[in-house]
């Protein structure tokens, strides 16, 4: 089955296809989406982002946060799991939010603001309402 066109049988044996209406849009908006929810560490740190009342909040913070998600055994190369993190969110996690309009991130400052994206709070909220049951 292609993107635009669903194959149907008119009982007859014989397949039609019929198109599809769908809004290339909201597609490329669902697959930024699903990406971005795809690594479980952006998930953790979405819906920590989410969840907390400040505005801005500190790497720090964010890094111990999804820390507490993940209760992870050190690393193989002797890193902490905490530094593992922010290792991680700072050279890959956070600018692929930042780059797709997620969050503003302030590596000088090691600040963390949550932008917002249409579509992307009530995804992370159905993720988060399934994951953390």
């Amino acid at each position: 089955m292609t993107d635009d066109v669903l194959r149907t049988d008119g009982g007859d044996g014989v397949e039609n296809r019929a198109p599809v209406g769908r809004s290339p849009g909201v597609t490329d908006g669902l697959d930024t989406v699903f990406d971005l929810l795809s690594s479980s560490r952006r998930r953790y740190l979405l819906y920590y982002l989410a969840e907390v009342d400040e505005d801005v909040v500190e790497l720090s913070a964010a890094v111990g946060a999804v820390g507490e998600y993940e209760a992870t055994e050190p690393e193989a190369g002797g890193r902490s799991p905490r530094e593992a993190t922010r290792i991680a969110l700072h050279h890959d996690h956070l600018p692929r939010l930042a780059d797709a309009g997620v969050v503003d991130y302030d590596p000088r400052q090691g600040t963390v603001r949550l932008t917002g994206r249409e579509g992307l709070s009530e995804w992370v909220e159905h993720a988060r309402s399934r994951e953390l049951e």
